[in-house]
């Protein structure tokens, strides 16, 4: 007589639902996983809370090369013709010398180095109401220069200035829309 085996195909453990008992998804453990991973960023943010600001470094030798094999420094504006429509684009010619070629990839690069200044933008979505009261409030600080306390250094080691910057201006081609005199 031949037997047929007999398969098994409960587990140890019911509530498994086909995975595995060790490792498996556990609502708990990802649950705390979670809870690990937000602490971790709350103490890597904490670290660097009152440290001063790290000047960023504005140099990229592939970028530069880039614009050079373009010949983007090759060109230099035409002032010696002037135009009374400003609508008319400036006219370029080309550079005489590699001394002209050198001042206008000099000129250039420090006008992209050039830090801007801070601006924002009060959003369309915003209720009205709220919108007003924050123009308001922007109104009435514009055209007055304000008094801001700088703190610089580490905690420990801080030295706090006061600094006078320029007021809130309005941008007039973007829709509520303000410049301040100082970066981010």
């Amino acid at each position: 007589t031949l037997e047929t085996p007999q398969t098994n195909y409960t587990s140890k453990n019911n509530n498994t639902m086909g995975r595995s008992s060790k490792g498996g998804w556990n609502r708990k453990r990802k649950a705390e996983e979670q809870a690990a991973k937000a602490a971790a960023k709350n103490d890597d943010a904490a670290a660097t809370r009152g440290t001063e600001y790290a000047q960023i470094i504005q140099l990229n030798p592939s970028m530069e090369a880039y614009y050079a094999y373009q010949g983007l420094h090759n060109l230099k504006r035409d002032t010696t013709t002037t135009t009374t429509n400003n609508n008319t684009p400036p006219s370029f010619i080309p550079c005489t010398s590699p001394l002209e070629q050198s001042n206008e990839q000099t000129q250039f690069w420090n006008s992209c180095r050039q830090i801007l200044p801070a601006s924002f933008r009060i959003g369309q979505d915003v209720p009205t109401q709220l919108r007003k009261s924050l123009i308001t409030e922007l109104q009435q600080h514009m055209g007055k220069p304000l008094e801001i306390s700088v703190t610089s250094g580490i905690s420990r080691d801080a030295t706090t200035t006061l600094q006078t910057i320029a007021p809130v201006t309005e941008i007039p081609y973007v829709p509520y829309g303000y410049q301040l005199s100082v970066d981010r």
